[in-house]
């Protein structure tokens, strides 16, 4: 976790209003390294290679906090390989991630839960981040969703 905090302090600072080419570069490599990481670690929480308790303790608002960053970019991530954005409606790849992030939201006091998803969830709520090809790099554009 340690390797990834300037990382998550990049998905923090970045918000989509400051949608330079610069900034969504840095935003896409550090969105995909956080994923990586909290996708693995969640894996082995949810599977019960590393006690689930001890990691929610030690990182369950980390970890809730980086989902409702990501959330949508996960689900547009998840609909670009033909899934289904929803966990629910059957999709497979990232859910481990997700699965683990709501563990930690029913599990967490209430007011810690309630507080992170006003602070990030608004951040985010209004925006899609759709990736696109534009070599040698991706990119990340918002697309608002009254403007087309």
């Amino acid at each position: 976790m340690e390797k990834i905090k300037s990382d998550i302090n990049t998905l923090r600072s970045i918000y989509p209003e400051q949608n330079t080419l610069a900034n969504q570069a840095q935003w896409h490599r550090s969105a995909q390294k956080v994923f990586v990481t909290l996708q693995r670690l969640s894996y082995m929480a949810e599977h019960k290679l590393i006690p689930k308790k001890h990691f929610r303790e030690m990182w369950g608002p980390t970890v809730l906090q980086c989902w409702y960053l990501l959330e949508n970019w996960i689900k547009d991530k998840r609909e670009s390989n033909g899934e289904p954005a929803e966990s629910e409606k059957g999709a497979y790849s990232r859910k481990d991630f997700e699965s683990y992030a709501l563990y930690c939201k029913q599990k967490l006091p209430t007011s810690l839960t309630n507080r992170l998803a006003e602070i990030y969830k608004r951040t985010n709520s209004d925006s899609r981040y759709l990736i696109v090809d534009s070599p040698p790099n991706l990119a990340i554009q918002r697309h608002h969703a009254t403007t087309g």
